[in-house]
């Protein structure tokens, strides 16, 4: 395995950055980054921190309601004009950040960067992986999703640092020159010249991506398999938010939550490593309805069990099942319905991550309730199984053949 991501390291070394470019300029708009400045914002707009979680919640919705519209033009435009796109609607969000000072401001914000920054951003990542590599097409998306594994050590290391010499305001100001300078400049520098990037759009434009827009809504099989992948997410945002309310609910400590997290980004690290080569043998179709077996396990321990060695090695699976789910879910776009289309399809399931994202702050709400935790995992578990199930089943037909736009890399 070492030696196959050496060779396709050797092989496409701009490409590659390019992909895992996008993936680490995302953290902008991530939760964990966007966590640090909440007690800034709270004082400038004037709110209480169940006031900054239901702003946030709405402006995941709006993100996610304009990424359905949005993120379909990565498949009619070539993928770097769409990076260079968004790195400047980052800059423009972190500027609109530096000057808020009223509730509605702060929402508007929130919502432009996570669109670009969580939606976009790892959108265009994703899908120039995609759309570039055939052969070896999980082991790059492997790469790529690298750079949110360094954003999401590196990012709060330097964030901390430096709101200790510098107001953050100041900070949102240097935030938006890396975001529409050094990254569109640095995308530029590593594929601008790069013509197979060219070759990936749909042939007739906006009006076929509506239509294959509708295909997909009216499709009970994208549904499913949709779900299947939102799932993951879905359950993490939930256990991050509401961490405390299990912790009390366990009788575990934020220590142990905070070691149980650092095995959470060592696994997210090395599953996305194993799947790359995984996908490329077995394909993301054979693979992805067995995604949810091991997060299941852990619903089941969480469940049953009352030890802190719990809490890690949940917390492990969930890394691990969000790392592979993340690329058996990218591959599996490309696979059914090829490099051209692949862009609209996977824009459609983010639109749909994003949705649950923001719903489950308030879901998990009454499931984290001491009366009714009982059942908690019980249901959640129930869906998994139905999901998997379900997709077993079901898989979506393409109405065409997939056109393969990419060069066949030699590796």
């Amino acid at each position: 395995m070492k030696n196959n991501y050496l060779q396709l390291i050797k092989s496409h070394p701009a490409t590659l950055t390019f992909g895992a470019n996008h993936y680490f300029f995302s953290s902008i708009g991530q939760s964990f980054f966007l966590s640090l400045f909440i007690p800034f914002f709270m004082e400038r707009v004037g709110i209480s921190h169940d006031g900054f979680s239901y702003y946030y919640a709405l402006a995941s919705f709006f993100g996610g309601l304009m990424l359905s519209f949005i993120g379909p033009i990565v498949d009619q435009v070539d993928v770097r004009k769409y990076g260079y796109f968004n790195g400047l609607l980052c800059a423009l969000c972190c500027i609109w950040m530096a000057h808020i000072h009223q509730p509605w401001m702060l929402l508007i914000g929130l919502a432009g960067l996570r669109l670009s920054g969580q939606g976009m951003m790892p959108l265009a990542g994703a899908a120039a992986m995609g759309k570039y590599f055939h052969h070896n097409r999980g082991k790059a998306l492997a790469v790529a999703a690298l750079g949110m594994s360094v954003g999401e050590i590196l990012a709060p290391i330097f964030l901390v640092a430096l709101l200790q010499y510098l107001p953050w305001k100041t900070l949102w100001y240097w935030l938006a020159i890396f975001e529409g300078i050094i990254f569109p400049l640095s995308s530029f520098l590593l594929v601008g010249k790069e013509p197979a990037f060219a070759k990936t759009a749909l042939k007739k434009g906006e009006e076929k991506s509506r239509q294959f827009v509708k295909t997909l809504l009216t499709s009970g099989s994208f549904w499913i398999w949709g779900l299947l992948f939102v799932f993951t997410p879905f359950l993490a945002a939930g256990v991050m938010i509401h961490h405390h309310a299990l912790l009390n609910i366990k009788g575990w400590t934020v220590t142990h939550y905070a070691l149980g997290f650092t095995g959470f980004g060592v696994a997210r690290i090395v599953i996305s490593l194993m799947a790359g080569p995984m996908v490329d043998r077995f394909s993301a179709g054979k693979i992805s309805p067995f995604l949810l077996l091991p997060l299941s396990l852990g619903m089941i321990l969480l469940h049953w069990f009352e030890g802190e060695w719990v809490l890690f090695l949940f917390l492990l699976i969930l890394g691990g099942t969000l790392s592979f789910g993340s690329i058996c879910g990218t591959a599996y776009w490309a696979e059914i319905y090829g490099p051209e289309k692949m862009g609209t399809a996977k824009s459609m399931v983010s639109t749909l991550m994003v949705f649950a994202c923001a719903a489950a702050p308030v879901i998990f709400v009454p499931l984290f309730k001491a009366s009714f935790f009982p059942w908690t995992f019980p249901f959640l578990l129930m869906l998994a199984v139905v999901l998997s199930f379900a997709a077993s089943k079901t898989r979506p037909v393409s109405t065409e053949e997939p056109e393969v736009l990419a060069p066949k890399e030699e590796v």
